[in-house]
């Protein structure tokens, strides 16, 4: 399994490509396929097998609508509690709009309601495929329908966490947006801590880390 990690935008928010036996998968769909063509990374879309959304704001949506033309007929997993956020502009007006949503996403996602089924659909989907097998975990608390992927490679064992903004290394998400619940976020922090130590992590922002390293480090697994 190959996970090539693409930090973008103003918040570093990170793309996933999952590569398993020359098909693919994308976590949280920021990057286009022709901004990954600028970087030199050419991913051919008739490759992918699926998008999955581990929360809805805006800075793991952007590209969207842009994946969704390259490919309709793949499947885009999300929860259903975080649809509203698809078309809602979060940080507009705001005192603190440091996120600068307007700029970074100048246009609503319109229809992208409908290019979405529910995330724990993704294990029924991927149930019987040859090369992944995904696992969902409801983890809510950033947002209310934040979800953690675990993706596992069928051909090697080799298996990641992709955590969204609820883990990062040494720290967790922010619970003060709308939706957000600290105490539901501390529920979920206590449902990855009972992971096995050597899971990898890939969250939302920032770099990897793995299970029994945020046992050790992370004050919020304390």
């Amino acid at each position: 399994m190959k996970i090539h990690t693409f930090p973008f935008g103003p918040l570093a928010s990170n793309m996933y490509i999952v590569e398993v036996g020359g098909s693919f998968v994308v976590v949280d769909p920021s990057v286009s396929l022709a901004r990954l063509a600028g970087l030199g990374r050419v991913f051919d879309p008739s490759a992918l097998k699926a998008v999955f959304i581990t929360h809805g704001h805006f800075d793991h949506t952007y590209r969207l609508s842009e994946w969704y033309s390259a490919r309709p007929d793949v499947p885009y997993f999300m929860s259903p509690d975080d649809l509203f956020l698809l078309n809602e502009d979060l940080f507009d007006n705001k005192a603190d709009d440091m996120l600068l949503s307007d700029v970074w996403n100048p246009e609503k996602k319109d229809d992208s309601d409908s290019r979405t089924v529910p995330a724990a659909e993704a294990e029924h989907f991927f149930a019987d495929d040859s090369l992944f097998e995904v696992k969902v975990m409801p983890t809510p608390g950033h947002s209310p329908g934040s979800v953690c992927y675990q993706i596992t490679d069928r051909t090697d064992g080799e298996t990641a966490l992709f955590t969204g903004d609820t883990v990062f290394r040494g720290a967790i998400g922010r619970s003060d947006l709308p939706g957000g619940n600290i105490s539901e976020l501390m529920n979920s922090v206590e449902k990855i801590k009972k992971l096995d130590g050597s899971l990898r992590i890939f969250p939302g922002h920032g770099p990897d880390t793995t299970i029994s390293l945020e046992i050790r480090s992370n004050p919020y697994f304390f």
